[in-house]
């Protein structure tokens, strides 16, 4: 009766940590799309401050405002980007201890797209903050 008991008691341990591995691998999934997003309307908010402090109709004062604005999203932008990687290691840290738990192979690798996100905009946030302060040097 004991081992009966043992081994649902077990079961139900591993049914527990193979659906919180399934919630940690789905918000890595998650995480992903929000990045895109993020980065997405990112551009498209910069790619506008650009426009109307690079018009030749704009006013010193407009200029100011843009490049100011420019700086604050930038550095946002990083801030964002820093905050994520945190939160990417503290997922790829939660995968491999719920695989370790369920004896599985530890397929955390799957993370490496997000990663990669977020170098690929730390370095172009980077060049756009230098940009802007370019532009509030000029």
């Amino acid at each position: 009766m004991s081992d009966s008991g043992d081994t649902r008691s077990q079961r139900e341990d591993t049914g527990i940590l193979l659906e919180l591995y399934k919630q940690k691998s789905q918000e890595a999934k998650d995480l992903q799309g929000h990045y895109i997003r993020a980065f997405t309307i990112y551009l498209a908010i910069t790619a506008a401050l650009f426009k109307f402090a690079l018009d030749m109709s704009a006013t010193p004062a407009l200029r100011a405002a843009m490049v100011f604005f420019g700086v604050l999203l930038s550095l946002a932008g990083l801030m964002v980007c820093i905050l994520g990687d945190r939160l990417r290691r503290s997922i790829l840290i939660d995968l491999a201890s719920l695989s370790h738990a369920l004896a599985a192979p530890d397929l955390a690798s799957n993370l490496l797209s997000i990663k990669y996100t977020v170098i690929t905009a730390i370095a172009f946030v980077a060049l756009v903050l230098a940009a802007w302060i370019y532009l509030w040097a000029t």
